[in-house]
């Protein structure tokens, strides 16, 4: 007998961090890949998903293998800042959806996954036939079938506002517009809302590529930087990992470089920016 789960779920896919959601559970990893070679093996870490994708519907993954997460940047993967979400769709969404003890098949009743433009054709088809069907994949040792039903693609920014709306933050007013300003690693998106309905005035929606990562840029090519021994390309990845934990650290150790006191002037530069 097969034990089975159904359940929807929703996912964003982020340039930092791809978070997710089922209505009872969410969670979030650092959003790095790395294809394996068909005979590579490695260890579960935390915060990271092994996929092996055995059989099914996206035909273009059959025997393919791969790690998402912080295992993926440990192996010199990619940050998804570098890709086009669009196109990992299914690697990623295999990977984050959570696989409750003892079950051998999910149906995700209903999967919403978020673009920055959902108004894009080319990209929502792509995503909903990279994902809709059934997956027979192996995530962690486990194996186990997962039966996507249907995706809707829905525009970032967009769960911002439901949780606000939901929490009563949000002014019902005639004439009155709300703003979402959704400041992710790769882009900042601001998405206006008008009326007591607050319908979504997408065709006046602004996409800049100036999030996070552009501030971090803007800290890598700091005199502080160039110092003897450093390498002559500065790793943005590590001075993310210092904005995001606190210490503004450049590495660990005796060899690690502070950016403490430089970071409060590009900081105030990329928020004028914005």
């Amino acid at each position: 007998m097969v034990i089975s789960t159904s359940f929807p779920f929703a996912v964003d896919i982020g340039n930092g961090y791809s978070k997710y959601g089922t209505g009872k559970l969410v969670g979030s990893i650092p959003s790095y890949i790395k294809i394996l070679n068909a005979d590579q093996e490695v260890d579960k870490e935390e915060s990271s998903r092994i996929v092996k994708y055995q059989n099914g519907s996206n035909t273009s993954l059959i025997n393919k293998a791969w790690v998402i997460g912080r295992l993926a940047q440990a192996l010199s993967g990619d940050g998804l800042y570098t890709l086009e979400k669009h196109e990992l769709a299914a690697q990623m969404v295999l990977g984050l959806i959570p696989i409750p003890p003892e079950i051998e098949e999910i149906k995700i009743t209903k999967l919403i996954y978020s673009l920055p433009d959902d108004l894009n054709d080319k990209d929502v088809r792509g995503v909903q036939q990279a994902l809709i069907g059934k997956h027979w994949i192996n995530i962690d040792g486990r194996e186990v079938v997962i039966y996507i039903e249907k995706v809707r693609v829905v525009f970032e920014g967009l769960g911002a506002y439901v949780w606000a709306k939901h929490n009563k933050l949000l002014r019902l007013t005639e004439g009155y517009k709300t703003g979402v300003l959704d400041v992710g690693n790769k882009t900042i998106i601001l998405t206006p809302f008008t009326g007591i309905s607050h319908i979504s005035e997408r065709d006046k929606r602004a996409v800049a590529n100036i999030g996070v990562i552009s501030l971090a840029q803007a800290i890598s090519r700091d005199s502080i930087f160039r110092t003897p021994g450093m390498q002559s390309r500065v790793n943005v990845d590590l001075i993310l990992k210092g904005i995001s934990d606190g210490s503004y650290m450049y590495g660990v150790g005796s060899n690690g470089i502070s950016f403490k006191d430089v970071f409060p002037h590009y900081r105030d530069e990329w928020i004028n920016r914005i």
